[in-house]
């Protein structure tokens, strides 16, 4: 960039790039509320402005800027220049660029294309790299075929095996055209890349091997797949095969907490008074918005709960001082003061502290379930479902960001979207949106746990409009999901806390009709903790699973209501739960950690979709499909859980690690009538 004054907002791209003119380069800047440009001279003559010096990824490499360890001679290297990524740092810059080969696998991703700016006092701008590409379209035909030396998949697999050893690697350089050069090029990465997982085995090498190995799953599926967008499909196999590594690798190098052994060296006992002590606390407020707003403090009446304090953080004493305050009380959830008239559902996603900051173990207990879950499927479930009917769910909710990067990585699994917001008939949307980004969250939660279900949207509610959830729409979402799309499950986020409301009749009515059709469903509990003595409508009725939130231990979360006597009570994750995030509402890698039941509801959903298709696999289509039915799914959940603290916590650790005989043999006993677990 020569100079800030040279930047104006650029309104229409296609515009811009059609009076290119030689020997000038459109420089961009992507930000929140727009992307910014200015034709500036080539990149590669040009001369960095004084004020806004630029360095290249290929120079902070030569300069050891990625070593993996400090050494003493950078130590006492003290120049202003001087930078160095850390191990968490080279994570995430990793994953920024791997959400960039998304959009641009047949650009040139050579470290030399890679841009940092410099404030000013130069320091370096490590978490926002540009990149240079060119504006000549359309791009090679070439690039759309994907063979072995795939000039952008080496090109990006070469960069990241630099950063990581934070070393150039001395294999040649990279042709832009296919060649016997980049054939040798990818034999050597391949040869050096086996040496290294020798020593180690983490996932920042599987997405290296994934990225030299892809070209071979998307030139099958480009072959095989019906779809008429290739760009989706491609887009689809670099998420599963790279990006998805990259995020778990950026997991695995976030520090994880320490705990005190006590001299026995036995794990540290857990205290519930000293675990609630750091969870925020609600209060009741029927006017607030549940999904925090992206810009102000604009409210919505979708939601009835309120954080009161900003994130409660730990009792510390610095310097004698105690710079802790009370935790205030949460209020009661007084339901007798909705009237039948005023409809008052909410979205049950409100204990997400107000800054999003999660006590470390809450996030390392959500990544590692999450990790788990996802390692299970894809043992569990090695070959392809070519020939069998795929798991449909219907998301009741906010709607869904179709352009996001995790859910284009799934996009042929979202086979529709309506809306009923404009009418109480519904409405059929090309791309649904989500101002509010519960859907999103939810719908990615989904994904993450049940990647091969077909999911159909349903909107029915949205923070930004001046009505709160109704019974009625929702009634009618529920009978389309049931009559036309045929849905096997049913994900509800929500609850009424009085079923005389207006609309709950018609809603319960649906519900039994979605019943006696076969269809599974599941509702968020509330998070009413000990304030309520039931479940929110319609999750306390008898045929809908009522799903409970905890940490990814078992522990329960502080809000999450008291368990029934005689009843099951399912719990799991639904505290510090990441997931996807609506692009227009957060920076990249577009992500949000939310909790509250809404977000465990999803979670149950894609295990019992998961295990539907996992009978389906395993066992003969007559009795895969009884698993169908509310009763046999009942008594396989209830066996997938381990009680603790009057909940049945869902974990599928247990019966997976089991032989695959055992299991098969298992699920004919839940069919025959002779449980395992009483």
């Amino acid at each position: 960039m020569s100079s800030l004054a040279a930047v104006e907002k650029i309104s229409n791209l296609c515009d811009e790039l059609a009076y290119a003119t030689r020997g000038t380069s459109l420089s961009l800047l992507v930000e929140t509320y727009g992307i910014f440009g200015a034709w500036v001279s080539a990149i590669s003559s040009a001369k960095t402005s004084e004020s806004y010096p630029i360095d290249t990824l290929e120079d902070l490499i030569k300069r050891k800027a990625f070593e993996p360890a400090l050494t003493f001679e950078a130590f006492k290297m003290q120049e202003p220049w001087r930078v160095r990524f850390t191990p968490l740092e080279t994570r995430k810059l990793a994953l920024q660029l791997g959400l960039c080969l998304l959009d641009f696998f047949d650009a040139n991703l050579s470290p030399g294309k890679i841009y940092f700016l410099r404030q000013s006092g130069q320091q370096l701008q490590k978490d926002q790299p540009y990149l240079a590409f060119d504006s000549s379209l359309p791009a090679a035909e070439a690039l759309h075929t994907f063979r072995i030396g795939h000039p952008t998949l080496l090109s990006f697999a070469k960069l990241l095996l630099e950063i990581y050893t934070g070393a150039g690697v001395l294999a040649g350089t990279v042709s832009p055209h296919y060649d016997q050069n980049n054939n040798t090029i990818w034999v050597d990465l391949l040869a050096y890349l086996d040496e290294f997982e020798k020593e180690r085995d983490d996932c920042y090498l599987k997405a290296v091997r994934g990225c030299l190995m892809v070209h071979r799953k998307i030139s099958k599926a480009l072959t095989s797949s019906d779809e008429g967008d290739s760009d989706t499909v491609i887009r689809k196999a670099l998420y599963k095969n790279v990006v998805r590594h990259l995020k778990r690798a950026l997991e695995e190098a976030t520090p994880r907490p320490r705990h005190k052994r006590q001299r026995s060296q036995s794990p540290p006992a857990i205290n519930r008074d000293q675990y609630l002590e750091s969870r925020p606390t609600y209060t009741q407020n029927s006017t607030t918005s549940t999904c925090p707003p992206p810009r102000d403090k604009a409210k919505s009446p979708l939601s009835n709960w309120e954080t009161t304090d900003k994130f409660h953080k730990r009792q510390r004493t610095t310097a004698g001082h105690n710079t802790s305050s009370p935790l205030p009380e949460p209020q009661p959830w007084n339901s007798s003061s909705c009237s039948p008239s005023v409809r008052s559902g909410s979205l049950f996603d409100d204990t997400t502290p107000v800054d999003s900051q999660f006590p470390r173990n809450l996030t390392i207990y959500a990544d590692s379930f999450i990790s788990t879950q996802n390692t299970i499927y894809e043992r569990a479930l090695l070959v392809e479902m070519e020939n069998q009917s795929p798991i449909k769910v219907a998301v009741l909710d906010t709607g869904l960001d179709l352009g996001h990067p995790h859910i284009q990585a799934s996009r042929e699994r979202v086979i529709e979207a309506w809306t009923w917001l404009r009418g109480t008939e519904g409405e059929k949307l090309g791309n649904p949106g989500d101002v509010c980004g519960h859907g999103t969250h939810v719908t990615g939660l989904l994904l993450d746990m049940a990647p091969d279900c077909n999911v159909y949207v349903a909107q029915i509610a949205d923070s930004s409009t001046a009505e709160p959830i109704s019974a009625h729409t929702i009634a009618k979402a529920v009978m389309h999901a049931v009559k036309i799309w045929k849905v096997d499950i049913i994900s509800m986020s929500f609850g009424f806390p009085d079923e005389g409301e207006l609309g709950c009749a018609e809603l319960r009515d649906a519900i039994l009709a979605a019943h006696s059709a076969g269809v599974l469903m599941f509702a968020a509990a509330s998070n009413s903790g000990v304030h309520s003595a039931t479940p929110a409508f319609p999750a306390r009725m008898n045929n809908v699973f009522c799903v409970y939130a905890g940490d990814g231990m078992g522990n329960p979360a502080p809000t999450t209501p008291n368990p029934r006597k005689n009843r099951y009570n399912f719990m799991t994750l639904g505290e510090a739960v990441e997931s996807a995030w609506p692009r227009a509402l957060c920076k990249p890698p577009w992500t949000m950690r939310k909790s509250g039941t809404s977000f465990a509801v999803p979670i149950a959903v894609g295990i019992a979709a998961f295990m539907l298709l996992y009978a389906m696999h395993t066992l003969a289509p007559a009795d895969a499909i009884k698993f169908k039915e509310f009763d046999k799914m009942q008594d396989l959940l209830f066996h997938l859980s381990n009680e603790r603290s009057g909940y049945n916590v869902l974990t599928l650790v247990e019966f997976f690690g089991r032989s695959p005989a055992a299991r098969k043999l298992l699920l004919m006993n839940l069919l025959k009538g002779k449980p395992w677990k009483i």
